[in-house]
């Protein structure tokens, strides 16, 4: 077990009003998800102060930074001072949040505007949080603008913020410092495991409370869809208004909208209603959507609703399906702050909270929230990743440690499984490592099966991304058809190799056809096009970031497309040539010693145009050359029947 490290030397500062302190005892500073503002508590001691004219050493509203390992965690103001005092000597605790600590109890815009329209998120939020002097990191994008934002006088700033922010499954935290940050959760990794017993925890807490079956969230919305009012005219008569089909229909849309959102992981019926508090989700396309259907379950009906004792074993009911997933085409509706709320709801319910000793993990940083960690607790049956939710460092004398809470990585997620955190017995992924073989594998399974379905195999290389992923399975795809894409034109793939050739979807069931290339009704199009392809000429080349200095036989996208315009034709109407902005991945190193990788636009020279990526899908290009070759071997095998049919008439 590993012991408390005690430093003779503080790696703590404690500064008020900018003036550095001594006489404090103890000092905690932290931060957690769900209550965004960072909070922190002082304890010193002072003398009884022996003549008038004394000066405490701290008032509220008094400006605290609080640095911890060289790095300043926390800067926000003193809100609450308690004192106890003997004869002797003078006890003060002094508790405060960091400076988003305002937005809790603060009004969000007392004077106004009360509503605002077609707003996107960082803009709204910016607007409530500038009069505080703050800063405003977007991380992430937030979404199409809302449609409405509706603001009670009752509104404090942080509430409205993370009103909205839920309605774009956009988590809102503090940086502790500077202001608020808009994110997702888990973007980063901690460099460093927690493990126990046997590893770095030295205390360990567990908090398990019951939570809600079904989570529903019911409101309702002006209409965006009905018909315009006509304007009225004191000079004319009244125009007739624009007429709108399927109004009784569009109306109900708006006024009984509701998302339903399952905890599979709570077997009695135990439901749960929040009311919406804006009308920020009423876009046109929410409403056009339709309402979640809820299993019978979830309405209460019949015999879905287990009597006393029916879960017991051998009469358990069969097990409720998961709440779909949001798409990325989804709008947003009540339905994601439904499930926002179950799984915040799971998070607050389950917590685990490791102590370890130091302020600093193995990667020599200090331990930040929000980041996935691997756990390793055999009490409580987890091995996989979780997310650490809160994070407060502590120190006592001269004694240090940091209380690390971990809760579900999807806890703030609305694009991800909600899973529970794997559990043994229970989990579907197992990870797996095997020294003699210097593998490692992550074993899938499916169902009640023992054996696992498929897996992923990391083998090889030497610890600088060079190694080797083998997949075990039937078939690797997507979950939709025609659902995303293996690589990309800024993250292309360097080679692919298969046994055989690769397959096509061409069924007549899935196309429309537009023309066929030789038919006369398409002749002008299949002009154009065999006089584009004979303008493309062919070329060897070389790759500059290749491995090799091998030579490549192919065509340029670039003269394809002007080949195509030349001939008036539009090349990105043909699906064989393609071309998208340029990006980069830039990585960036952080103060905690952990890096962060953003995707950043190339441009031009010129500094201001984006560069573009151009590709070709060569089966298609291909395919067009094979028909203007036939057509063209065609009107030679004419003209030459032509010729030696005028040659015979000659000869007789």
């Amino acid at each position: 077990m590993s012991e408390t490290v005690v430093s003779h030397g503080r790696p703590w500062i404690v500064r008020i009003n900018g003036k550095t302190i001594h006489n404090w005892t103890s000092c905690e500073a932290g931060v957690d998800l769900a209550d965004i503002a960072g909070i922190f508590r002082l304890d010193f001691v002072e003398d009884v102060p022996e003549a008038s004219g004394y000066v405490p050493s701290l008032r509220v509203h008094d400006r605290v930074e609080i640095e911890v390992a060289s790095v300043v965690v926390l800067k926000g103001y003193i809100e609450t001072i308690n004192v106890t005092a003997d004869e002797h000597s003078l006890h003060t605790v002094a508790t405060g949040r960091d400076i988003t600590g305002d937005l809790v109890d603060c009004a969000a815009n007392p004077k106004g505007p009360a509503e605002y329209r077609q707003i996107l998120l960082e803009t709204v939020v910016g607007h409530l949080t500038q009069p505080f002097g703050l800063s405003l990191d977007r991380q992430v994008a937030t979404g199409a603008p809302f449609t409405l934002v509706a603001l009670e006088p009752s509104d404090t700033v942080l509430g409205a913020v993370e009103r909205l922010s839920r309605q774009r499954g956009v988590l809102v935290t503090s940086d502790g410092v500077n202001g608020l940050v808009l994110t997702q959760a888990g973007k980063t990794r901690a460099k460093d495991r927690l493990v126990y017993p046997g590893g770095n925890v030295q205390r360990m807490e567990a908090r398990v409370s019951q939570r809600h079956s079904d989570t529903w969230v019911k409101g309702q919305f002006n209409s965006v869809l009905r018909g315009d009012k006509a304007a009225l005219s004191a000079s004319s008569a009244p125009a007739a208004p624009t007429a709108s089909t399927g109004h009784a229909k569009k109306e109900l849309a708006a006024n009984c909208r509701f998302g339903h959102c399952v905890d599979t992981g709570v077997p009695r019926y135990r439901p749960i209603v929040h009311l919406a508090k804006s009308q920020g989700g009423g876009s046109a396309a929410a409403q056009d959507s339709s309402n979640p259907t809820p299993d019978s379950f979830a309405l209460g009906e019949g015999a879905s609703v287990p009597a006393g004792g029916a879960y017991r074993a051998g009469a358990r009911h069969k097990k409720r399906q998961k709440t779909a997933v949001r798409q990325a085409s989804d709008p947003w509706t009540l339905q994601d702050q439904a499930m926002w709320r179950m799984r915040t709801a799971r998070a607050h319910a389950t917590a685990y909270v490791y102590t370890v000793p130091g302020l600093k993990n193995a990667a020599g940083a200090i331990w930040r929230p929000n980041q996935l960690v691997t756990v390793k607790d055999l009490y409580n049956g987890i091995d996989g990743d979780m997310l650490i939710g809160a994070v407060t460092w502590v120190a006592t004398g001269h004694t240090f440690e940091t209380r690390i809470s971990v809760v579900p990585p999807d806890a703030y997620d609305l694009t991800g499984d909600a899973d529970a955190p794997a559990k043994a017995g229970h989990r579907k992924t197992r990870l797996s490592r095997s020294g003699a073989s210097a593998q490692t594998q992550l074993l899938f399974y499916s169902g009640s099966n023992s054996t696992s379905s498929s897996a992923l195999i990391a083998y090889g290389g030497t610890g600088n991304a060079d190694g080797n992923l083998a997949f075990a399975g039937a078939a690797l795809h997507p979950q939709n058809n025609n659902g995303g894409s293996l690589g990309t034109s800024n993250n292309a793939w360097s080679g692919i190799v298969t046994q055989t050739a690769p397959q096509v979807v061409s069924d007549a069931n899935d196309k429309d056809i537009v023309g066929t290339l030789g038919d006369s009704g398409y002749a002008d199009i299949t002009t154009k096009l065999r006089a584009a392809w004979a303008a493309i000429s062919g070329v060897v080349y070389t790759l500059k970031n290749g491995a090799s200095d091998r030579r490549h036989v192919g065509v340029i996208a670039q003269v394809v497309q002007a080949a195509f315009t030349a001939q008036g034709l539009d090349p990105a109407e043909y699906g064989l040539w393609c071309s998208e902005p340029r990006t980069q991945i830039v990585t960036t190193k952080n103060e905690d010693g952990s890096t962060t990788m953003n995707v950043q636009p190339v441009y031009e020279a010129d500094g201001k145009t984006q560069a573009t990526q151009q590709t070709l899908r060569y089966e298609e290009l291909l395919s067009l050359g094979l028909f203007c070759e036939r057509l063209e071997r065609s009107d030679l095998t004419a003209r030459v029947v032509a010729l030696e049919a005028k040659a015979s008439t000659a000869a007789a």
